[in-house]
């Protein structure tokens, strides 16, 4: 397996309680060259950034859980369908985020 995206992204920053804390997106794109197959691992947390000390992850209920897509594709394609995967899961994020925002 070859890999073709690790990514991660800050999806926006969240207001929460005293301490700074951002909403982040996570991929990991791996391409299987004897199947043919994308294999794309998505994850979201959202992580407390502290100024002193090691920054402290949680996933609250309200984020997606995070899942593993395999999509049979062309290697000369597979990088730009794992952006594309990813671009739609931050999207998926924000749009969870808004809605937990929207119910608070």
């Amino acid at each position: 397996m070859r890999k073709v995206l690790s990514i991660s992204e800050i999806v926006q920053d969240l207001d929460l309680e005293m301490e700074p804390r951002e909403l982040c997106a996570s991929a990991e794109a791996d391409y299987d060259e004897k199947k043919s197959t994308l294999v794309v691992r998505l994850d979201a947390f959202v992580r407390q950034v502290r100024h002193a000390g090691s920054d402290t992850c949680l996933k609250p209920d309200w984020l997606p859980q995070g899942q593993t897509l395999r999509e049979h594709v062309s290697e000369e394609e597979a990088s730009e369908m794992a952006r594309d995967i990813f671009h739609r899961w931050t999207k998926k994020i924000r749009e969870s985020a808004e809605a937990h925002r929207a119910c608070s």
